[in-house]
């Protein structure tokens, strides 16, 4: 069989198969596209039974925007979360397709002219690299947001005390919110909350505005329940802030301290590693000589 004509048909089952099993793992969308209803039916009148079509690639669309999108939270949203590590949705699905395309190839080019795989072993790793590949750009959005959410907790326990400290000194807490812009990205955070403040009807309306784009944790939903204690019913805070800034502020500096022996670990081991080979080389040397002589 010619050569071309076999990659030819590795990459149509490839394809088709990772097409296939893309479909079959994917869930029925919860959402509905805007005006998907009225679209379909103007071209259900104008095309007749050709509607069936649009219904298939309808459904594909939005497989493949909310595929991997956790409970809750569609597409856009965890791209706000991540601070865009996408510019927007056409990008995303644009990486997706050239990722898929690129580890398919790629696996196709070891297996063939580094351990002359069959066609059948070929599409099968082209597929399952397609799919890996497929999955790159979700797993780019989560370590994103991943990364923005440890910086941001990193971040809490030095403003929340810049906070407090304004707040006992008697300025407003709207205030104190406005003067944490400048101090990291939780402060600009906090900053948004006091202006959502003054625009919005309610206090819960104001601090879903301005959480709307940031990655919420544990100790960020805590903070916020806490806020919204002390605006709605006048609640003290200052206690259990002062506790959480303190546990953070030192969780914050044992992280510090493990990453900095997690690195004079590592530059140790590849240390030991570099000395092993150079030694091993300087020992086989000799032998090398008797052998090739």
């Amino acid at each position: 069989m010619d050569m071309t004509f076999q990659y030819v048909m590795i990459g149509a089952m490839a394809l088709l198969g990772g097409v296939g099993a893309f479909l079959f793992f994917s869930p029925q969308p919860k959402k509905k596209i805007k005006g998907a209803d009225s679209l379909s039916k103007v071209y259900r009148e104008s095309q007749g039974e050709a509607v069936e079509e649009m219904a298939v690639l309808n459904r594909i669309i939005v497989n493949l925007s909310n595929r991997y999108a956790k409970p809750g939270e569609d597409l856009e949203t965890r791209l706000m979360k991540s601070g865009y590590r996408y510019k927007n949705i056409p990008e995303y699905m644009y990486r997706r397709v050239i990722n898929a395309a690129a580890y398919a190839m790629f696996a196709v080019f070891i297996g063939a002219y580094m351990f002359n795989f069959s066609v059948e072993i070929l599409t099968i790793l082209a597929v399952g690299a397609a799919i890996w590949g497929f999955r790159g750009p979700d797993i780019s959005i989560n370590n994103a947001i991943k990364t923005r959410s440890e910086k941001l907790q990193m971040e809490m326990g030095y403003t929340l005390e810049q906070f407090l400290n304004l707040l006992d000194a008697g300025v407003g807490y709207e205030d104190a919110l406005a003067n944490c812009r400048g101090i990291g990205e939780f402060g600009a955070f906090l900053a948004k909350i006091s202006e959502q403040l003054r625009l919005s009807d309610s206090t819960a309306d104001a601090i879903k505005k301005a959480s709307a784009d940031i990655p919420i944790f544990p100790e960020m939903e805590q903070f916020l329940d806490l806020l919204k204690s002390h605006i709605i019913e006048q609640q003290d805070i200052s206690t259990p802030l002062h506790a959480m800034a303190l546990t953070l502020r030192e969780k914050f500096n044992n992280d510090i301290k493990k990453k900095s022996g997690s690195a004079r670990l590592r530059a140790l081991v590849v240390l030991i590693g570099f000395g092993g080979a150079a030694t091993l080389v300087i020992a086989l040397m000799p032998l090398s000589k008797v052998i090739f002589r």
